[in-house]
């Protein structure tokens, strides 16, 4: 089917809003924040926001109209629409935060464990 451009580029510009505002990914395009974000987001919402954005890559080459399939760009756009208003504002940062957390303590963890093992083994005293 053909669509008008604006159309297109209005939906383009919601969801990089969006992804901008929930997950913190900058970039001129659609195109760019969904490259950007493979890590943080699901990969049916990434695939979708990469549909998204070359239809909006064409429709600003073209400036008239676009031949697209009407039915999986709506399907893609309520798909984006819907999971990035489910999440909070700044949740890749908690998710971020929790990570490095979980990075830092298993390392001190290891390192507790690695000499306590080095002290048993240079103390040369039997364990049990």
């Amino acid at each position: 089917m053909v669509t008008s451009t604006s159309i297109v580029e209005r939906k383009a510009q919601r969801v990089s809003a969006l992804m901008q505002d929930r997950l913190g990914l900058r970039g001129r395009t659609l195109m760019r924040q969904a490259q950007r974000g493979a890590r943080v987001m699901d990969r049916d919402l990434r695939a979708a926001a990469l549909r998204l954005g070359k239809l909006d890559e064409l429709a600003r080459r073209s400036q008239q109209v676009v031949a697209v399939d009407e039915y999986q760009m709506d399907q893609d756009y309520r798909l984006l629409i819907r999971k990035l208003e489910m999440m909070p504002p700044g949740a890749h940062r908690i998710d971020l935060f929790r990570a490095m957390l979980q990075s830092v303590l298993t390392s001190a963890l290891a390192f507790i464990l690695l000499a306590i093992g080095i002290m048993v083994w240079m103390a040369d005293v039997p364990i049990l």
